[in-house]
């Protein structure tokens, strides 16, 4: 499930501009948008009152606090906030750095509250999944640079916003300089993305987060398998349509294939070649 999630994602970029600059700043958003984008498969969880206190106090930290505002910029338009679904805000003191969180009880309200926010982003150049889940730069005339992630879960529309230092529209002529600061405040950036993601998940929903900026380890792929082959073991109905699968021996068999050296790819084909026995 995990490496079609993937594989969709790659499907779904869109890259707005071209040339060497503007791929080395997509790979930089990549990240935070695998990320973003998986929590549309989410079943996420209405925040709570302890829920908004954690996450304030862990903005905090960060030097990010909450404030009562009536508008926000998303993209690079002063967005009028619909205090009906009782926006939550946040900036750091020198106003590099803003959130917004719409919590939609009434998820079925959650597309029409979406399309106001998109038309508010605008034009962008970065990625995007599903046209819910966008990771960019705004770069306009007379405007600084900007990181942005805006997107949806079930119950929430989000915009998280970093501005930069510079004011530059093409991608082109960007320099060295600009890049660097892009890519330390990008790091910073991802930070801030991480804090609303983990207070916007439940259990569940982190337990299953694939983990997509580095491969598995050799102790969690047999971690994996371990638990996959013991949930077969004991409750797989069908042994007797398969009476010549010894359950016993793929373990014997497949255990050092696991703990090989091989990419979370390759770990995943492994694991189809097992689950094929089942059939």
């Amino acid at each position: 499930m995990k490496l079609i999630y993937v594989m969709i994602l790659f499907l779904g970029w869109q890259s707005q501009v071209q040339g060497q600059m503007a791929q080395k700043i997509f790979e930089e958003l990549k990240r935070d948008h695998k990320y973003t984008s998986y929590l549309l498969d989410c079943d996420v969880k209405k925040l709570s009152v302890s829920d908004i206190e954690s996450l304030a106090s862990e903005l905090v930290n960060e030097n990010i606090y909450k404030n009562q505002s009536t508008s926000f910029f998303i993209g690079n338009t002063n967005y009028k906030l619909n205090p009906v679904f009782k926006p939550l805000t946040y900036e750091s003191k020198d106003g590099s750095i803003s959130i917004l969180i719409y919590q939609i009880n009434d998820n079925s309200k959650v597309d029409s509250v979406w399309q106001e926010i998109k038309t508010a982003k605008g034009t962008y150049s970065g990625l995007e999944s599903y046209y819910k889940c966008y990771s960019y730069i705004k770069s306009e005339p007379n405007t600084n640079n900007s990181i942005n992630a805006t997107f949806q879960t079930k119950y929430h529309i989000c915009h998280i916003r970093k501005t930069l230092s510079f004011q530059v529209e093409d991608f082109d002529n960007w320099n060295a300089p600009h890049f660097a600061e892009f890519k330390k405040e990008n790091e910073k950036f991802s930070k801030i993305v991480d804090i609303v993601r983990d207070h916007l998940m439940t259990f569940n929903d982190k337990q299953n987060e694939p983990i997509i900026d580095r491969d598995l380890t050799a102790d969690e792929r047999l971690f994996g398998f371990m638990n996959f082959w013991s949930e077969v073991k004991y409750n797989f109905a069908f042994f007797d349509k398969n009476p010549e699968l010894n359950w016993d021996k793929v373990l014997i068999d497949y255990m050092p294939k696991v703990r090989a050296e091989q990419s979370t790819f390759s770990y995943y084909k492994l694991m189809e070649e097992i689950c094929a026995k089942l059939n």
